[in-house]
């Protein structure tokens, strides 16, 4: 079914799940034993199945979009969850797409939602969030430091609630992102 090696290699150290990522992929894909309230959690997440397994590879893609330097390793993972599962490429995007679209909205409406109502945050903050996550190119990032250079020079309330939305979603990624956009306004 798996080999662990497979997993281990991903990140970090090659002799030890060294990310929560590994830890929930191996204990799903190999029954790793573990404690019983974690197991539940993890099924209670990743139902065993078409569903978990969808799932998980969505996991993978949201963390390759964040770290886009693991790239190769994160598609290695999603191909191999894939292959167990008899997935398809359309049914993963589908799923991860929904996700995705669902966690920056939910994210947003906290962040941005007592300055923009529910359409406007879809049109003008979430599609370019969801365009990157989707397809994590240089151009889609770029996108995501033009909102927020935008919403910065509009609104500093506005900037912030961008920013604490990035920071939501991932902190390294933000952590771009926002020295992308001070450098853009040192450029000025």
């Amino acid at each position: 079914m798996l080999d662990e090696n497979d997993i281990l290699t991903i990140e970090g150290m090659k002799s030890s799940l060294d990310t929560p990522e590994e830890f929930i992929t191996v204990s799903y894909l190999a029954s790793l034993k573990v404690m019983q309230e974690v197991q539940g959690i993890i099924e209670e997440e990743l139902p065993q199945g078409k569903t978990g397994a969808l799932r998980l590879t969505s996991m993978w893609l949201k963390k390759q979009a964040e770290h886009i330097e693991n790239s190769a390793n994160y598609q290695k993972v999603v191909s191999i969850i894939k292959n167990i599962y008899g997935l398809n490429d359309d049914e993963i995007k589908d799923c991860f797409s929904k996700a995705i679209e669902n966690e920056v909205l939910r994210n947003a409406k906290d962040c941005l939602g007592k300055w923009y109502s529910v359409s406007q945050l879809k049109e003008n903050i979430c599609i370019p969030m969801i365009e990157y996550y989707i397809n994590p190119i240089q151009a889609n990032r770029d996108k995501l430091v033009k909102t927020g250079m935008s919403l910065m020079n509009e609104n500093m309330h506005k900037g912030e609630g961008y920013i604490t939305l990035l920071i939501k979603l991932n902190d390294t990624l933000a952590t771009d992102i926002i020295n992308k956009i001070h450098e853009a306004r040192l450029k000025k």
